[in-house]
């Protein structure tokens, strides 16, 4: 029941007009409010879509594109080159079989090499486009699957480079226990290189000694990466959780790590070294690498920049 505000009598609340007075009743409708959103879902879209996250999406999808490409061309110059040799001492339509398999081969793994980075760049693509739109909630599907892919190629990676230190160090094994062995070989190989060639820069006295120093340093180089990449992958994979979680949830957010970041700073810097090749798609494989890395740590100091303010305001 409602009022007439001129006469006071109780009326129906979808009444018109008065019946006492007969004054006609303004309508009331409820004003629509939009839905408040919330402060740490803010900070994230606004970080998300932030140039520096966009030019990260664009120059990772530049990188992706560029290696599978790099990759197509040397599976063409590589069975070009094979072709040429193997025809000179087997039958042409052997070789050509042979060639067909292989490159068949070859070019279904450079497809499914691209699979997970292309799986990282849709989900980089889609959180920005998610960041975008407008509306108090945001779905934290899109990190997920930057996070899922990642964490199978860091699996992959981790195996990789455990079976490279497994072989080097039975290699490095080897090397010791038939050193004798080995400089008997190489000795042979020296004098008879010398006798018929004319080759005298080197001795087989040592080479067990030199070959098994090189491996060593193989072997601790592996290792050396292996761990690395254990700490850079597990950061890597709670960074991006800690920003899913914050953009499910709405809860107080927590800083991504500051390890990653300083980390791609020095990988961006290692790889302008590969800059200075005549490969111009390994040129632009690198360039969009290089940039993705920096882009991704600037946005990611951004982040973790605003999660410290909020933070500060809180308290």
């Amino acid at each position: 029941m409602k009022k007439c505000p001129n006469c006071g009598v109780d009326m129906p609340d979808d009444a018109v007009f008065c019946s006492g007075c007969g004054a006609q009743i303004a309508a009331t409708e409820p004003v629509a409010t939009s839905p408040t959103i919330n402060p740490v879902i803010a900070m994230i879209k606004q970080n998300g879509k932030s140039p520096a996250f966009l030019v990260a999406v664009i120059a990772y999808g530049c990188s992706v594109l560029f290696s599978f490409f790099s990759a197509v061309v040397a599976i063409i110059s590589g069975s070009a080159i094979a072709s040429y040799f193997l025809s000179s001492f087997f039958d042409q339509s052997d070789v050509s079989d042979l060639i067909s398999g292989s490159y068949a081969g070859y070019m279904v793994s450079a497809v499914i090499g691209c699979v997970i980075p292309v799986l990282i760049f849709v989900g980089m693509l889609r959180f920005y486009l998610q960041c975008r739109q407008n509306g108090p909630y945001l779905n934290g599907s899109s990190l997920k699957l930057i996070r899922v892919p990642y964490l199978i190629n860091y699996i992959l990676s981790i195996i990789g480079l455990a079976f490279g230190v497994l072989v080097s160090f039975i290699l490095f094994f080897i090397a010791v226990a038939t050193s004798g062995e080995l400089n008997d070989i190489f000795s042979e190989l020296w004098y008879y290189a010398r006798l018929y060639y004319d080759i005298d820069f080197f001795s087989g006295s040592n080479i067990a000694a030199i070959l098994a120093g090189i491996i060593f340093i193989i072997f601790i180089a592996l290792v050396a990466a292996l761990v690395l990449e254990i700490i850079y992958g597990k950061k890597v994979l709670r960074s991006v959780k800690v920003v899913e979680d914050a953009a499910a949830t709405g809860a107080y957010p927590q800083p991504v790590s500051m390890f990653v970041i300083v980390l791609n700073y020095i990988l961006a810097g290692l790889q302008v070294f590969s800059l200075f090749q005549l490969n111009l798609l390994a040129v632009l494989t690198s360039a969009a690498s290089i940039t993705a890395l920096i882009a991704v740590s600037i946005a990611m100091q951004k982040y973790n920049k605003d999660v410290q303010m909020f933070l500060s305001r809180m308290q």
